[in-house]
């Protein structure tokens, strides 16, 4: 979420800066080629052993995900996206979310 919403936050400040064009090359063109081989893996997996933890903080995980935002927030408008958002974080305010929610 967080390398997307920085994305976000300077095309809202700076729109003449394209950012979203330098989010195309420097996040989703980077995490399309080691997600397309074998060993690549989802961004939510199960952690069955300590060093699995390694395994899910990188590229694929960070940049796929931040994708993975900005296509719903495209599909959905920024309208239900803010209103998603909010619903969301009023309801796990102060809890632990898990990836069902």
């Amino acid at each position: 979420f967080a390398s997307w919403i920085q994305f976000l936050a300077v095309n809202h400040v700076y729109p003449e800066y394209d950012v979203w064009t330098q989010f195309v090359s420097d996040t989703l063109e980077t995490c399309m080629i080691p997600d397309a081989l074998h060993n690549s893996h989802p961004i939510e997996m199960p952690i069955e052993k300590p060093t699995d933890i390694d395994e899910i903080f990188d590229s694929i995980t960070y940049e796929k995900g931040s994708s993975v935002i900005r296509f719903l927030h495209a599909y959905i408008g920024d309208e239900a996206f803010r209103t998603g958002l909010a619903n969301y974080l009023a309801e796990y305010a102060y809890k632990n979310a898990i990836t069902e929610n």
